[in-house]
């Protein structure tokens, strides 16, 4: 095995056959982690799409599903999606509470709650941050036709 341009990360030049297996075989490795921290993003956001109606957080995510470090998945979320791991919980939550008050039959509260959130004066602020609207105006502008493509004030 040689090296061109030492200065920079080395380019591997295999010159053997066995050192063309060693190269082929370190790549691989490379690319499987790479593949290791999307399959890592990917459960994350299934986990999130399957439990947000529990309190879930990274920290717990990282202890005591994945046990691996807080920061490094939080960053590899991020990296990966885009998007923070807690935003795209609070975009998934505040879908099915969409979905949720357009049933009347369920109270603010019970939505804050079937949608993840114990505390409902927390709710309605992060639902009007998200959608311009308090549920209840939102519940109403449902209930008089308005589309989701409307729900957004300017």
């Amino acid at each position: 095995v040689t090296y061109k341009n030492a200065r920079r990360a080395p380019e591997v030049v295999a010159v053997t056959p066995l050192d063309r297996i060693l190269v082929e075989t370190a790549q691989r490795q490379s690319d499987e982690l790479t593949n290791t921290g999307m399959d890592i993003v990917e459960k994350m956001s299934e986990y999130a799409v399957n439990n947000y109606n529990m309190d879930i957080t990274i920290r717990n995510l990282a202890e005591n599903v994945f046990f691996m470090n807080q920061s490094y998945i939080s960053h590899l979320f991020a990296e990966k999606k885009g998007i923070s791991f807690s935003a795209f919980l609070r975009m998934i939550r505040i879908c099915h509470a969409k979905e949720f008050l357009a049933d009347a039959r369920w109270s603010v509260t019970d939505v804050a709650l079937m949608s993840g959130y114990n505390d409902t004066s927390q709710f309605i602020r992060i639902f009007r941050q998200e959608t311009g609207m308090t549920p209840k105006k939102y519940r109403i502008f449902l209930k008089n036709g308005g589309s989701e493509n409307e729900s957004r004030e300017s």
